[in-house]
């Protein structure tokens, strides 16, 4: 614009010429200008519109992120609630149960004690009376015979106070610190002896496993119990009888087992069969007295419970885990002596000595081959 000021200027061009270019030429350059600003704006505004949209989505990106973030983190834990709200449930539902099937026990313990004891009280004359009249009876008359088969009748009642005197807990038996690997070998030999080959015997023995405080003829009678139980479900078509022994740690949590024994060291037994197993309806009456599945004249009904009451006077715990078809397992936890002394099997009373060392059990103890290794 200058420029051509002093152009026209130097040429002499007329003054109106150039007042009319110039001003010509100064308005479209205002335009012009004012029209690149507009077009500037607009494109800055728009620009700088887009950019505050795309942070405004990143953010509102960022928040949903977050936000689906936490809605699963607080499903989680919901899910993680209501499942141990399901479990606590079911495990109080349980203690329920073993609650009130504990209560039954007890009260029936106490009037079968009872009983016991005065039918062992009327017992004793009767057999009394008849061995003095047998010493007097001619050995080939009918009357010797006779008071014979009374005593057969008297012994084997005799016989079943002490199982019921067993099962309520009234049984006056002492109880030692005693191993529990001989126990398990002595039965071991009797039941082979006794059961056909068709069922095939197993165990795992932890020879490590500590002793427990308790009577070893009532764990013999257990032991033989269970075992005997475990061929009548197997005779038919055969099996597998498995014994464990283990020592375990039960904490607070273990209680979700089902147990309710007190965190600390036990002594598991376990005795498993391949058998027919129980249903539900049976399992819920196998500890009471004279309940039994099996035909007349094969069982008195006394055996688990018998079980149940020496587990539970030895301060221990049992439970059964069965489903129709798919065989039993009893599951025996017992304390651990705090004081290791080896007890002898034969349930005399006397010990074997204090353990030193590693432990060893007697050099008479009767000894079963683990089919598993040798």
């Amino acid at each position: 614009f200058i420029l051509y000021l002093a152009a026209g200027l130097a040429i002499g061009t007329p003054g109106k010429v150039l007042i009319i270019n110039t001003s010509f030429i100064l308005v479209t350059n205002v335009l012009g200008m004012l029209i690149c600003y507009s077009s500037e704006i607009s494109a800055r505004k728009d620009f700088y519109l887009r950019h505050l949209l795309e942070q405004e989505r990143q953010k509102v990106q960022r928040a949903n992120e977050s936000l689906e973030s936490l809605v699963i983190e607080r499903t989680r834990k919901l899910d993680n609630t209501n499942r141990r709200l399901r479990q606590e449930i079911r495990d109080r539902k349980s203690l329920e149960s073993r609650l009130v099937q504990s209560q039954k026990m007890e009260a029936i313990g106490r009037l079968a004690g009872g009983i016991a004891h005065d039918f062992n009280n009327i017992l004793h004359p009767i057999i009394g009376y008849a061995e003095m009249t047998m010493e007097h009876a001619d050995p080939k008359s009918p009357v010797r015979t006779n008071l014979e088969k009374i005593l057969q009748a008297a012994d084997r009642a005799r016989e079943l106070v002490s199982h019921i005197l067993a099962f309520s807990r009234q049984s006056d038996q002492d109880k030692k610190v005693m191993k529990v690997q001989p126990l398990i070998r002595e039965v071991l030999l009797l039941v082979r002896a006794s059961i056909p080959s068709s069922i095939e015997i197993r165990t795992d023995i932890d020879e490590k496993a500590g002793p427990i405080l308790a009577n070893s003829v009532q764990i013999h009678q257990i032991l033989m119990n269970l075992c005997t139980n475990a061929f009548h479900a197997m005779a038919d078509n055969g099996g597998v009888l498995s014994i464990v022994l283990t020592q375990v740690t039960l904490g607070d949590w273990q209680k979700a087992e089902g147990t309710r024994l007190e965190p600390g060291e036990y002594v598991r037994v376990i005795v498993t069969d391949t058998g027919h197993g129980m249903d539900p309806g049976i399992v819920k009456r196998i500890f009471d007295p004279y309940f039994t599945t099996k035909a007349p004249g094969q069982g008195t009904g006394m055996g688990l419970s018998v079980v149940h009451g020496i587990v539970k006077d030895s301060s221990g715990d049992i439970r059964v885990e069965t489903a129709p078809g798919k065989g039993t397992a009893f599951y025996m936890d017992f304390p651990l002596a705090h004081k290791k002394i080896l007890q002898n099997p034969s349930g005399n009373g006397k010990t074997a000595g204090l353990l030193e060392g590693p432990e060893k059990e007697p050099v008479n103890a009767p000894r079963v081959e683990d089919p598993q290794n040798g």
